[in-house]
């Protein structure tokens, strides 16, 4: 007896496959769970399964589901899961330039600043770097991200790009649920041994303070996604996304980013004005209090005041003494990317924990420079912004973009966050949004 055409052979076949490469999927998901690398695996090929099941998925739909592979530990030195999205993005970027009949790439605005961005460091290589490979791997890091954020401007039109927000709620999800998972099990031990909590937290591609970034940055975005998508269904599911984001990041006592998250809403509420500046310091004051009568929270705050985090602060003070030494060594061109680890001093590999002496010990003053060129024009670009259909709401939104900027910049100027590769991708795809957002851009430009 012959199977009915309707399900031949071959059609069987691939659903047992199928079928058997879901069974493996959930097998691998239970050893690995969503924080280890063999279930983070399993997720994201799941994921990319799901988006082959739709006729050529939109590209609305590709790139805010990216954000989960962003937060994958990385297989060996150097080389990411998300290395090969960028890659293809840019490709992509590249290959809807080649076959447009419009301009396409115009070097002007954000263009010339991304290149000089990306010629400053080389300025070294002749002069301060040691070692060319361990250069060429920390370029590598620095240089994809503005790439990416090129390419995306390439990639979605002003009207469609919104969907880039939807990142954060991506994004700031999964980061969650790795550490909701990470620390299961612990109770109060975790809030008990702080002097554990780096090992506690440790989700392979960062931990404590690093991820406190990510979920602050997510927050913040997924808080602007709210105010610009207006639809109900949206904002609660929204609201819902941010619960645990919020959970995660009390678990990982972030002083910096606290603060920054602190700064982020004092922003956000003088820059509505009027009665509504009231209403958000009122919102404000009562997160304040619901978080301290969390176990998370007190153990935030007895952080700034308790006399054991004494050497914490003093460390800091150490640190940027060494990297202004570092920059004073070599004002014009720095010691280099990636160059700490063959310096003769007791910095070592350890970064400058501040962003502009980041810059400042890596690439000279040029950068530094260029450092505050770019944090002029992303808040000019703030304060102009007019999202597409929101002109009657645009105090509200430049508000939030603006608080969201000065959040995440509080934080960097206390630890390394923004120079880390997870926070350096997301950050761009923030920038290409709000570049986006200036109605004096020209249409599909760099």
């Amino acid at each position: 007896m012959q199977l009915a055409p309707a399900f031949g052979r071959s059609e069987f076949l691939s659903r047992a496959a199928g079928i058997l490469l879901g069974v493996l999927l959930l097998v691998l998901f239970g050893l690995g769970g969503p924080s280890g690398a063999l279930g983070l695996a399993a997720l994201a090929f799941a994921g990319v399964g799901a988006l082959l099941l739709v006729p050529s998925p939109p590209i609305e739909v590709v790139l805010p589901a990216s954000g989960a592979l962003l937060l994958i530990p990385q297989f060996s030195a150097g080389i990411h899961v998300f290395d090969v999205v960028a890659v293809l993005l840019i490709f992509m970027a590249l290959l809807r330039s080649l076959t447009s009949p419009a301009p396409a790439w115009e070097i002007h605005g954000p263009g010339v600043l991304s290149f000089i961005y990306l010629l400053i460091p080389l300025l070294a290589v002749p002069f301060t770097v040691v070692s060319v490979y361990s250069f060429l791997g920390g370029y590598k890091e620095l240089a994809l991200p503005v790439l990416l954020f090129l390419s995306l401007r390439r990639l979605v039109s002003r009207e469609e790009s919104q969907v880039l927000l939807w990142i954060f709620p991506v994004a700031g999800l999964t980061a969650a649920v790795q550490l909701i998972w990470q620390t299961r099990g612990l109770g109060s031990r975790i809030y008990e041994r702080l002097e554990f909590r780096n090992f506690y937290t440790n989700l392979g591609w960062g931990s404590s303070n690093y991820i406190a970034a990510i979920l602050e940055l997510c927050l913040l975005g997924t808080l602007l996604l709210g105010i610009l998508d207006r639809r109900v269904p949206v904002r609660v599911g929204l609201f819902l996304a941010s619960l645990p984001m919020l959970q995660a990041f009390l678990v990982l006592f972030s002083r910096a980013g606290t603060l920054g998250l602190l700064v982020a809403g004092l922003v956000l509420a003088i820059g509505l004005g009027g009665s509504r500046t009231a209403w958000t310091l009122g919102t404000i004051g009562l997160a304040f209090v619901v978080g301290l009568a969390t176990s998370g929270g007190q153990v935030i705050a007895s952080r700034f005041v308790s006399i054991q985090e004494l050497g914490s602060y003093y460390e800091r003070l150490m640190i940027w003494n060494e990297a202004w030494q570092r920059f004073v060594s070599h004002p014009l061109t720095g010691i280099g990317v990636n160059q700490g680890r063959y310096q003769m001093d007791e910095m070592g590999e350890s970064q400058a924990h501040n962003l502009l002496l980041d810059r400042l010990m890596d690439q000279g003053v040029f950068s530094g420079l260029l450092f505050f060129v770019l944090i002029y024009v992303i808040y000019r670009l703030s304060l102009r912004a007019v999202p597409m259909n929101q002109s009657g709401r645009l105090r509200t939104i430049r508000s939030a973009i603006v608080a969201l900027v000065t959040g995440i910049l509080v934080h960097a100027a206390f630890e390394p966050t923004l120079s880390g590769y997870e926070m350096a991708f997301l950050f761009a795809w923030f920038l290409a949004w709000l570049t986006l957002q200036d109605p004096r851009a020209k249409p599909a430009t760099s």
